[in-house]
């Protein structure tokens, strides 16, 4: 009875040691929710990635594509659930950023339009109110138009990326952007896109999509957009052309969550050998 005691108790405090650790851990989920977009997205899960942008316009070879942007929404993948709205409506924070390094080349695909070469984009995530899109407009100004003036801002990506080639998987080209001339029509543009950085960088590094002549990518992305005026963009901030449309990916499963089950199955294992021992 004295041994079968002993094992009850000890049965009791492993199982109030995993609870208490289960604790600490919600806690520390529960706390950084409202520092990090991240904390809202499930782990291995299709996500569409919105987002709303003003950028210069492309007349001729040879010209740098830019631009600034905000993430309004992130969504699953079919669109059904909303995991994260910008613009302070989860967690008081904008997802902003810029994009850059883009240079127009001629068409790549056999398809007609422009093709372009190169392309970085940064991702920041600042407390709601921040961005500035309008402060000295058709010109790159990250440092006050995306971080509110704040070089730390600037220091700390949330995520960063390389436009990459793969838009014509048909031939060893170098194209990684591929898009028509705008016009007042809707036109639209598509690339993909490869984490090399930032904080989250290994929640978006899946290398999801594959090609046969170029390394795999992570993200993929779409764009329709026109030049801009009160009838096609509301405010246009300054910029002569906006864009929209999602990004489109998938997250890679959550080491906190791969964690917890582990220190799950931990503990029931634990369980079982004592309650053979017994």
């Amino acid at each position: 009875m004295k041994h079968a005691n002993k094992a009850t108790r000890s049965r009791r405090t492993l199982t109030r040691a995993c609870a208490s650790l289960l604790a600490v851990a919600a806690i520390g989920v529960a706390g950084s929710a409202f520092a990090d977009p991240i904390n809202f997205l499930p782990g291995d899960t299709a996500i569409s990635i919105k987002f709303v942008d003003r950028e210069t316009v492309i007349t001729s070879l040879g010209q740098n594509l830019f631009g600034v942007f905000n993430i309004t929404q992130i969504n699953s993948g079919n669109s059904s659930t909303t995991f994260w709205n910008g613009n302070g409506g989860t967690d008081g924070t904008q997802l902003v950023g810029y994009f850059t390094g883009l240079t127009s080349i001629a068409d790549q695909t056999g398809g007609g339009g422009l093709s372009f070469t190169g392309g970085t984009v940064n991702i920041y995530n600042v407390p709601n109110g921040t961005y500035s899109p309008g402060t000295n407009p058709n010109t790159l100004d990250p440092l006050n138009q995306v971080c509110g003036g704040s070089a730390t801002c600037l220091a700390n990506p949330w995520l960063s990326l390389n436009f990459v080639p793969g838009i014509n998987d048909s031939i060893n080209g170098n194209a990684t952007l591929q898009a028509a001339f705008a016009t007042t029509n809707v036109q639209a543009g598509f690339g993909y896109l490869s984490v090399t950085g930032g904080t989250n960088a290994a929640t978006f590094d899946t290398n999801g999509f594959n090609f046969t002549n170029f390394a795999p990518a992570d993200l993929f992305f779409r764009s329709n957009f026109v030049l801009a005026n009160q009838q096609t963009c509301g405010s246009s901030d300054g910029w002569p052309v906006c864009s929209d449309d999602p990004i489109e990916g998938r997250t890679v499963p959550e080491p906190g969550t791969l964690a917890l089950l582990g220190l799950g199955l931990a503990s029931l294992g634990a369980l079982r050998r004592r309650k053979a021992a017994a």
